[in-house]
């Protein structure tokens, strides 16, 4: 908590919030800890730190789902957003099966690395696995 607080006062190690809350996550695997922080960060439009520590989580993630959608959609022109959360979503696997109808509109975004993180982001879902190369900007 100490670690976060620090993260939430100083600018210059705010973009370590979604790493710090990753890191919970990994140590406790216990939602009840890392959705307040999740919530926090939302809350506080930290948004890519937001999409950083749901793509943590895994399938654990899948109750923010429909609310990255909903942030994606809200502000399509907000492309960092856009590919932090099409990549938390993928990371949830099939599990977020029911989302992709939604998720299929960002294949004609603007960006060509949101179109290629929703394309992963989509394979993933679907239960392929994907090696990535070559797609970091």
């Amino acid at each position: 908590d100490v670690l976060f607080e620090l993260g939430c006062r100083d600018s210059g190690f705010a973009h370590f919030r979604g790493q710090l809350a990753g890191l919970l996550w990994q140590q406790t695997q216990e939602t009840r800890w890392v959705f307040p922080l999740v919530e926090r960060m939302l809350k506080e439009d930290d948004l890519e730190s937001a999409s950083d520590a749901l793509c943590r989580l895994g399938p654990a993630a899948l109750p923010y789902a429909a609310r990255l959608l909903d942030l994606i959609e809200g502000d399509p022109d907000y492309w960092d957003l856009a590919w932090a959360a099409v990549d938390a979503l993928g990371m949830m696997g099939p599990s977020a099966k029911e989302f992709l109808p939604r998720l299929e509109r960002l294949r004609s975004h603007p960006s060509g690395l949101v179109k290629a993180r929703t394309d992963i982001a989509i394979r993933r879902i679907n239960g392929e696995v994907v090696e990535e190369r070559g797609l970091e900007e």
